[in-house]
């Protein structure tokens, strides 16, 4: 019991300090909120490479991380002077280099995982950050981009307030043990509310 409370102490605490926090840099200039973006995308990065190497995998840090700056750079800025052409043979560079380096390695066996790894990595964290600098790009986008973190924080308030209150059913127990269906189903709906709440703000529209 005293565990779920500290936890949802320290969930008020961050949506407190961190909502106005990330609200101000949404409102900054494009070149800042670029490198926000970038810096954002490399922490998750090195985290997910961190679930890697518990596992006893070593994917390339500094290739994923120019792979997924490479991303996120070529998305929103759509480097105008390159043609499609060559963007593809960088992106086929770096995949080949990532190759080479894991092949080096001593343990041969891991090497395609560690590859993949490295790869997924950045697609995951590069390609798909980069869709908020797209979103900030749209007209009215700085609000498109509150909302979504809005509905995004709804959805986990909600999963975490019924999962922890009827959570009973195991959904990736393997990934995330203390995650439920309920929880989920309970996320779902709060999101949908939270999309709702939104929809003057917004001038949405539902068909």
């Amino acid at each position: 019991m005293e565990e779920k409370y500290n936890n949802f102490l320290k969930r008020t605490a961050t949506i407190i300090i961190g909502v106005p926090l990330v609200f101000l840099t949404i409102f900054w200039k494009e070149f800042p909120f670029f490198i926000f973006i970038i810096i954002i995308a490399l922490l998750g990065l090195r985290e997910l490479y961190s679930i890697a190497h518990k596992q006893g995998y070593k994917p390339s840090y500094i290739l994923g991380s120019i792979l997924t700056s490479y991303f996120i750079f070529i998305s929103v800025y759509d480097i105008y002077s390159l043609n499609y052409h060559i963007k593809n043979i960088i992106i086929t560079f770096f995949i080949i280099l990532s190759l080479v380096v894991q092949l080096f390695k001593k343990e041969f066996s891991k090497v395609l995982n560690e590859i993949s790894i490295t790869i997924f990595g950045s697609i995951y964290l590069g390609y798909l950050l980069s869709f908020i600098l797209k979103i900030k790009d749209l007209p009215n986008g700085n609000y498109f981009l509150i909302s979504l973190l809005i509905i995004t924080w709804a959805n986990d308030t909600g999963a975490y307030l019924i999962g922890t209150k009827l959570g009973k059913n195991k959904i990736f127990p393997k990934i995330s043990p203390k995650k439920t269906i309920e929880g989920s189903i309970g996320g779902i709906i709060f999101g949908i509310a939270g999309t709702f709440a939104l929809k003057g703000w917004l001038n949405l529209t539902f068909n």
